[in-house]
């Protein structure tokens, strides 16, 4: 299957059997939800993203730097 879903799984259909049966069943979609909200309110909240970020950058800027064209997405710098 591959790819990615959205966090209101919206776009999920048969082809997606247990996250479907998740998003279609009420109990289980709102305890869903409610874990995405901490989610983003405790972990994913701004300030200490940056942070992270930053540290991880400073880690592979210079493999990024280092990339031969046509093996690797980078496509620029931050």
């Amino acid at each position: 299957m591959g790819g990615s879903i959205s966090f209101s799984m919206s776009e999920v259909g048969s082809d997606w059997p247990l996250i479907n049966y998740i998003a279609n069943d009420a109990v289980y979609y709102n305890t869903y939800k409610g874990y995405v909200k901490t989610f983003i309110e405790s972990y994913f909240e701004t300030g200490r993203m940056d942070g992270i970020y930053s540290s991880k950058q400073s880690l592979l800027q210079a493999s990024a730097d280092a990339e031969r064209s046509g093996y690797s997405y980078v496509n620029g710098t931050v």
